[in-house]
């Protein structure tokens, strides 16, 4: 873990990326709120579930990784975040 978010995947890809979205938005039944994409590597997509706010976020040098949009929740509410990754790392290893 990063020190204020979860490492899903350690380099950035895009197709990886969209299967995260996807898998946030439908099993997870995520709302998505705002995204901001460069066109290329760099991706910031906010979202909500139930009453948590996250960001999920691709960078080259970070690769995607996701934090609650205020800081002091994923110390507040660490085991959503940590139960919600876990989820997600679980579906991308099926996948790929």
């Amino acid at each position: 873990m990063e020190k204020n978010g979860i490492i899903l995947y350690e380099k950035a890809n895009n197709f990886i990326f969209d299967f995260l979205v996807k898998e946030i938005l439908n099993p997870y039944k995520g709302v998505l709120i705002e995204k901001i994409d460069n066109g290329f590597d760099t991706k910031y997509y906010d979202f909500s579930i139930d009453k948590y706010f996250f960001t999920l976020h691709q960078t080259p040098m970070l690769g995607i990784l996701f934090f609650p949009t205020e800081s002091k929740s994923l110390k507040e509410d660490f085991s959503f975040y940590e139960e919600l990754s876990s989820l997600l790392k679980n579906r991308l290893n099926d996948k790929i």
